[in-house]
């Protein structure tokens, strides 16, 4: 599913709800110590913005919280893609699937 977002606006937030591909399940995240969100153009390898991610209630929930950032949303009309990156303890885990952004302009 891709994200639609719109340039110049100031939000949505979004949360992201991890999960384990084969079981369903919810991402335990309980240890977790960091999280970021790194964007950039589809295909592209400039990253034009890293934003901190927050946890979102509890940790077993596997959910945080991402609010889009002036620099993902002034950039040209397109698409664009997300990575997160986790530390779990001392562990760096970066999910697998990148996550799909169109960002159209403003009338």
């Amino acid at each position: 599913m891709t994200v639609k977002l719109v340039a110049g606006d100031s939000g949505p937030n979004l949360t992201l709800s991890l999960t384990d591909k084969a079981s369903g399940q919810p991402i335990d995240l309980t240890g977790f110590v960091s999280a970021s969100f790194k964007f950039r153009a589809k295909g592209g390898i400039t990253i034009l913005a890293t934003i901190a991610l927050t946890l979102v209630g509890d940790p077993t929930a596997g959910q945080l919280l991402l609010v889009p950032t002036t620099q993902m949303l002034t950039q040209p009309a397109g698409f664009y893609e997300g990575e997160v990156d986790i530390t779990l303890g001392s562990q760096l885990v970066t999910g697998f699937d990148v996550i799909p952004f169109y960002l159209r302009a403003r009338f």
